[in-house]
């Protein structure tokens, strides 16, 4: 027996809430993603940026009420932009979801970096950088476009560098974007959530690849006020990821700049394209210039350099 937890969701907030999900011991999470037809050719979608989506998530039952609280408080604690309705629970019957969720994994290419889930037994070439995946470890896949899109401009920008780079990953998750960092050469990496279970998650998965000794990971609000040790030139690094809701960037953008080296750079992602506007003005506020905007099945990510 199995329970389907169903939360209807903004677009922006889909990430978040799959590894809130995953970090509560879902098996798998999926995504109905609301399309529009065009008017004249009902064989062309395009995805909703209005309606809501709903990700439903999928647990060992019996999934009680001190487990569903727990649901409930780790998405208050979000930063979500729009808070997410009373959540719906079904019970289905058995079904081999551990297997049924494979089909949905493959393995993929960015630039130097390959992601493997780990049941497949495919060898990479020579020059492949690969990172392992597990769903079983509550590991986010990498399929959402800006998880793309992030991974694509790190190898991209390490991948292109002389030396090795100190990186910062805000609002880390699964632990994804930094392990990749640490994989394609970063000297060390800082990463922050403000959830600590998905902290611990993301451990788990940085000593699957290996990569623990370049790694620290800590419970932190990027969007709050910064120590001392934040504005130490020694303690800057030379680049920022964030994949978060705009919102959440937006908070967090003078925060960035304290925290990067002049010259550093700021990737982020999580937004669709009505937000880029605002979060170029208030990255040029806080010292950043636009280097690029890449887009992708209606997401962007920003490539920002600080310059003061």
């Amino acid at each position: 027996m199995w329970v389907e937890a169903e939360v209807k969701s903004h677009s922006d907030d889909v990430e978040l809430i799959i590894d809130c999900a995953y970090g509560l011991g879902a098996i798998g999470v999926i995504v109905k993603t609301p399309f529009l037809t065009d008017g004249w050719d009902l064989g062309t979608y395009i995805e909703s940026q209005t309606d809501l989506h709903l990700v439903v998530a999928t647990f060992e039952a019996p999934f009680q009420r001190s487990d569903r609280t727990l649901l409930r408080r780790r998405l208050n604690r979000l930063a979500l932009r729009k808070s997410p309705p009373r959540i719906r629970y079904e019970y289905i019957q058995d079904r081999d979801f551990s297997n049924e969720w494979r089909k949905f994994f493959s393995v993929q290419q960015f630039g130097r970096l390959r992601l493997r889930p780990s049941w497949i037994s495919e060898e990479a070439v020579p020059d492949q950088i690969e990172m392992i995946l597990d769903p079983g470890f509550a590991f986010g896949s990498g399929l959402h476009a800006t998880t793309q899109l992030c991974l694509e401009l790190l190898e991209r920008n390490l991948s292109n560098q002389t030396r090795a780079l100190t990186v910062i990953d805000v609002g880390t998750g699964s632990g994804i974007l930094s392990i990749a960092a640490a994989l394609l050469g970063a000297s060390q990496v800082r990463a922050y959530d403000i959830d600590c279970e998905s902290i611990e998650i993301a451990k788990a998965n940085a000593r699957l690849n290996c990569v623990s000794d370049l790694l620290a990971y800590e419970t932190f609000d990027f969007s709050k006020k910064l120590t001392k040790d934040f504005f130490n030139t020694s303690n800057q690094a030379d680049l920022i990821v964030a994949n978060i809701s705009h919102i959440a960037l937006v908070s967090m953008m003078h925060n960035f700049s304290s925290s990067i080296k002049l010259g550093g750079q700021l990737i982020i992602s999580g937004f669709g394209p009505a937000a880029v506007d605002e979060l170029v003005a208030v990255g040029t506020e806080a010292g950043f210039e636009l280097y690029t905007n890449v887009n992708r099945d209606q997401w962007c990510a920003l490539i920002m350099t600080r310059k003061f």
